[in-house]
């Protein structure tokens, strides 16, 4: 008799944990928090976590409807869609990844092209610091396959993902409450979430020697730009690249030249500039001549990151062509940089 109870106890307990993995595994599919398989549920409200960023970005490319895109780093973090959408008639969604290498910039570009054959623009942050790395870096390796594949077997993984599941939760919590979602200008949007201009930064007053750019770094920073910069360019004529050099403020300089590295970072974009300039459907910009810009710290986070207005300019400036390096302009515009650059020699 207790061995047929326990059997039957044993397949009720069966019984519950398969009908609680199924309305687990049910509810993450319905309402799909990472818009793995379509935009989303109508009725409820996404909440992109930034934390999970990579993994929602392959869905928006797969699923959303657009024609523009807006790519990079953290540094890319604060551009607005609306803007972007206004400047160029554009509907545009915005993938960024922070601490990405080139590659992996690249490949939420390429996605993008693959899922959308109407993409006609793509603006896309250019991180100097990253320029001499290798062109296969990758600084992220925790992004499941199943979240980029077509393999529809081992979606079980993103039905049972944790972070799924804690994200559904949110969705569902956000939609009952009335709170407001997520939408392209607040994705990865930390633009109010800081003061500026009040972080602490001393200059080293110190001239060092600089080193020389050495054969071997110049051949790893062309690879880097063909292979994750200018092939895709290439590969889709028909698009519109906007890319431009990410401003970091002059602290970020002094500190490469105190490092010894300013000549190799300064001839790092001098490369960039003029392997872009050879393809016509890429629109080079940079503004390490601006004054008014990278040395007015009240425009800054941290040494690096800039605020909303800045990105806002940038939007305005390709729209208009200002701040464009062209080779008819690129001398005179090295020679303003090497000028900026002085003060921190």
């Amino acid at each position: 008799m207790n061995m047929k109870r326990d059997h039957k106890v044993f397949i009720a307990v069966i019984i519950a944990v398969a009908a609680i993995l199924l309305f687990i595994g049910g509810a993450v599919r319905i309402i799909d928090p990472f818009v793995h398989y379509s935009r989303g549920l109508s009725g409820v409200t996404y909440y992109y976590p930034d934390e999970y960023a990579r993994f929602i970005n392959d869905g928006i490319s797969r699923n959303y409807d657009y024609d523009a895109l807006i790519t990079g780093t953290s540094l890319t973090q604060c551009f607005k869609s609306s803007e972007m959408d206004e400047l160029f008639d554009a509907n545009t969604i915005k993938l960024t990844a922070q601490g990405a290498g080139w590659k992996e910039i690249d490949a939420l570009v390429r996605n993008s092209l693959a899922y959308n054959p109407n993409l006609k623009y793509v603006v896309r942050g250019i991180d100097l610091s990253s320029a001499a790395f290798d062109k296969d870096f990758e600084s992220y390796e925790g992004l499941p396959d199943y979240m980029a594949d077509k393999n529809v077997i081992n979606d079980l993984n993103y039905l049972f993902d944790k972070r799924a599941i804690e994200t559904c939760l949110t969705n569902i919590s956000y939609t009952v409450s009335g709170k407001k979602g997520t939408d392209m200008d607040s994705f990865g949007y930390w633009g109010d979430d800081y003061e500026y201009g009040l972080f602490a930064y001393y200059f080293d007053e110190s001239p060092h020697e600089q080193a020389v750019i050495t054969d071997e770094q110049r051949q790893t920073i062309l690879d880097n730009i063909h292979q994750n910069m200018t092939s895709v360019a290439d590969e889709h004529p028909d698009v519109s690249f906007y890319y431009f050099i990410t401003p970091y403020s002059i602290c970020v300089f002094d500190g490469i030249e105190a490092d010894r590295f300013l000549d190799v970072t300064l001839e790092a974009e001098r490369m960039i500039i003029e392997e872009c300039n050879k393809h016509p459907n890429i629109e080079i910009y940079s503004f390490l001549d601006r004054e008014d810009i990278i040395c007015d710290l009240s425009l800054y986070k941290d040494t690096a990151h800039y605020s909303p207005e800045v990105c806002s300019y940038i939007l305005k400036c390709m729209k208009d062509k200002t701040g464009q390096i062209t080779p008819e302009n690129r001398d005179a515009y090295y020679e303003r940089v090497l000028k900026v650059m002085e003060e921190i020699r």
